[in-house]
C-alpha cells in the first residue's frame, strides 16, 4: 500500500510540475467541484487510532479570488473500538492568491459533525490546466464539543474550476 500511495505522489507532483504555466479561473462567477481525502491522528498515538476523511465540496465565487464553500465530510474512524461512521456538513469562505505557479489559500469555515466546530484551512493548488488543480492542505479544527483544538495530518485531493 505505501509503495502505491508513493507513487502515486510522485506522479502527481511530475504532473503539477509540467504544468506551471498554467493559470486557473478564480474570477466572480466561478464554480469549483473539489474532492479530497485525509488522515487525522487520533487522541492516543501509542493506540494508533485515527479518522479517515473524505470530503466532496462545492464552491461559488462571488468575486475574484474569494469563494462561497459548502463541504460534506464522511469520517471514518480507525481503531476505536465500537466506532461507527460520521457525517459532517460545513459552510464558509476561502480566499486564494496566486503565487506564480501555485496557488495558496485559507479560509474559515464552520460545520456540524456530532458537535459545532469551527475550522482554519490552509492549502496550495498545483494547477493541471486552466479548469484542474491538484490540492495539498491541512486546517486548524476547534470541536466545541470536546472543547479541544486539533490538526489532522493534511489531504490531498482534486479540484476543478468553471
Amino acid at each position: 500500500m505505501k509503495k502505491i500511495l508513493v507513487v502515486v505522489f510522485v506522479m502527481m507532483f511530475a504532473s503539477a510540475v509540467n504544468a506551471q504555466d498554467a493559470k486557473l479561473k478564480l474570477s466572480e462567477g466561478t464554480m469549483s467541484i473539489a474532492g479530497s481525502g485525509g488522515f487525522a491522528p487520533g487522541f492516543d498515538i501509542a493506540e494508533m487510532t485515527g479518522f479517515l476523511t473524505i470530503s466532496p465540496t462545492v464552491g461559488y465565487f462571488v468575486m475574484d479570488n474569494l469563494a462561497v464553500i459548502v463541504d460534506a465530510d464522511i469520517i471514518y474512524p480507525m481503531g476505536f473500538d465500537g466506532a461507527e461512521l460520521d457525517y459532517g456538513i460545513g459552510a464558509g469562505a476561502k480566499y486564494y492568491h496566486d503565487l506564480g505557479s501555485v496557488i495558496a489559500y485559507g479560509g474559515a469555515l464552520i460545520g456540524y459533525a456530532d458537535a459545532l466546530s469551527f475550522s482554519v484551512p490552509l492549502g496550495v493548488l498545483f494547477p493541471l490546466n486552466e479548469h484542474v488543480a491538484l490540492d495539498f492542505g491541512a486546517e486548524l479544527n476547534y470541536d466545541t464539543d470536546a472543547s479541544q483544538l486539533t490538526t489532522p495530518a493534511g489531504w490531498m485531493g482534486v479540484a476543478a474550476f468553471f
